[in-house]
């Protein structure tokens, strides 16, 4: 898998994104993820991923990726920032285990998808004539 990273990264990609939420990424141990990223670090990338959870051990998975940011040296970005049920009124506390990572100079950054989480689901129980021109501008 380095390998491949590596060639990638010769390729013109700019750094590696993992989805740790869904199939087969949620299986990655966070040493193989680092190794990986270490690759990245090589070429100057970024390390981008929807993290592990969104619910319960959101916590755990903001720190998981700060760590893995930390230890590969690289700039990492928490995708979908969006927590679930389960968190809301705690985005002061997980933003806030960001910027003590930027005190420690890792560049975290995170992002958000102005759509209800459920939306997805519900546009793939439409029949395709409905479905037509979605999700292409």
């Amino acid at each position: 898998m380095k390998a491949l990273v590596a060639e990638a990264m010769e390729d013109g990609a700019i750094g590696l994104s993992t989805g740790l939420t869904f199939a087969p990424g949620c299986f990655a141990k966070t040493e193989e993820v680092i190794e990986l990223c270490k690759v990245v670090a090589r070429y100057g990338g970024h390390y981008v991923s929807p993290i592990r959870g969104l619910s319960e051990g959101i916590f755990e998975a903001t720190e998981e990726t700060i760590e893995i940011g930390f230890r590969a040296v690289l700039p990492v970005e928490l995708s979908h920032f969006l927590p679930g049920p389960a968190n809301f009124g705690k985005v002061r506390e997980l933003l806030r285990l960001c910027n003590e990572a930027r005190l420690r100079g890792i560049d975290v950054t995170v992002d958000n998808d102005t759509y209800l989480v459920d939306d997805m689901l519900a546009v793939t129980l439409l029949p395709d004539w409905a479905r037509e021109g979605v999700g292409r501008r």
